[in-house]
């Protein structure tokens, strides 16, 4: 890590807010315009953006980082090796190259993470405006939903709603309003979830247990009651609202007749996983290998295909493809390391950076996605595996 100056620092950062705004620009594009040469051309210039701090993420690089590239490498090879199926490898292994690799290699270089959450910051007034954008030029119908639109809009909400917890400044509370108003236009569950989580987490990370927690309880009790009191109205004023605007109603009428929670897919899903979790305890399908399981086992529909049928729950997953043996292993180092990194986090911006990353990267996996081809997750490995835990300073000289 020598030589990682300040300057390297904050191309690094810069890289990673320059492609993290990537992603809904070019969902954003291919809604509109499809796969054309503005698509490519705009995919060539996020390539460009990358490459251009590789020479200073590259050192970055430890020895733990080496160890899990090449632990990853050789079991997803044996995989694929034993695997059935080679249009599910490579379909990921084309994901994890463009997406998902980028993610991994610009998180363990993240050193400013004061420069890093202010970049959030710009990039989220970005997301939101490509976010309105999606919803109002691309022809979405009431009933579908777009569960990359929730998640894009998962960054914006989280990182101002740190900011207002730190600075409790009023005009914070627009882009938090607004990042709701677009998950809940989306019309997925997942996102709504996921920013609760993502809020529970902030509070207690950085405030922790304190008198103000019964206050605020006591508040969100208040707000419940009022919620269920008047349930039938506010959603159905909710449900015109979005109806005269033509975007997606399909979480509001969730909500209005009691069916947010009515999953039956995924739940058929883990029940595959965890009769296949019991009957292999010793030894697991391998990386992907659990997809061509479960779409022999449901097909969701007719255009289901092996690489989109996985469990839609990371511990799940990871509990097919390695045994339930080497699968609890695996997730219990991954969880102590989480605890292990926010303990150690030097300061509070730190932990909000944290936070962030585990709301966008990590939560979204208990509900939808796959830990393998998630772009966002690989940030949550880099963080993890980064030597770097702000304690010492990260400006060096030349």
């Amino acid at each position: 890590m020598q030589n990682f100056n300040s300057t390297s620092a904050k191309r690094v950062n810069m890289a990673m807010a320059v492609t993290l705004l990537y992603v809904p620009l070019m969902s954003y594009i291919d809604g509109r315009w499809g796969r054309g040469s503005f698509y490519y051309g705009t995919q060539f210039l996020y390539f460009l953006s990358f490459l251009l701090a590789v020479p200073s993420a590259l050192r970055s690089i430890n020895n733990k980082v080496v160890c899990f590239v090449l632990c990853f490498s050789f079991v997803l090879l044996l995989s694929y090796i034993v695997g059935t199926d080679s249009e599910v490898f490579s379909l990921s292994f084309r994901n994890i190259c463009l997406w998902c690799a980028p993610y991994f290699i610009l998180s363990i270089s993240v050193r400013n993470y004061e420069d890093m959450m202010m970049k959030f910051k710009y990039v989220s007034v970005l997301m939101l405006l490509l976010g309105l954008l999606r919803t109002f030029t691309l022809d979405f119908s009431s009933d579908t939903y777009s569960q990359d639109l929730g998640y894009d809009v998962l960054l914006p909400f989280i990182v101002y709603f740190l900011s207002f917890m730190r600075e409790h400044r009023i005009w914070y509370l627009i882009p938090i309003l607004v990042s709701f108003v677009l998950i809940l236009m989306s019309g997925s569950r997942g996102p709504l979830l996921c920013a609760g989580a993502g809020a529970v987490l902030a509070y207690f990370i950085l405030r922790g247990i304190s008198k103000n927690v019964i206050l605020y309880l006591f508040l969100v009790l208040l707000a419940y009651i009022f919620y269920v009191t008047y349930r039938v109205e506010i959603l159905s004023w909710v449900l015109n609202a979005f109806e005269s605007l033509d975007v997606s109603v399909r979480s509001i009428k969730m909500l209005l007749y009691g069916e947010i929670g009515d999953d039956q897919s995924r739940t058929h899903l883990r029940m595959i996983a965890l009769n296949y979790i019991f009957d292999h305890p010793f030894i697991g399908s391998g990386l992907l290998n659990d997809r061509s399981y479960i779409y022999g086992q449901y097909i969701i529909n007719k255009t289901a295909t092996a690489y989109g049928s996985y469990c839609h729950n990371i511990f799940l997953e990871i509990l097919m493809q390695f045994g339930l043996i080497a699968g609890i292993v695996i997730i219990s180092i991954f969880m102590e390391r989480i605890v292990n990194r926010i303990r150690c986090s030097a300061s509070k911006v730190e932990k909000e950076y944290i936070v962030v990353i585990l709301t966008i990267g990590l939560f979204p996996l208990f509900i939808s996605r796959s830990w393998i081809t998630y772009h966002f997750f690989y940030l949550v490995l880099g963080m993890l595996l980064s030597s770097y835990n702000g304690k010492t300073s990260w400006l060096q000289s030349n």
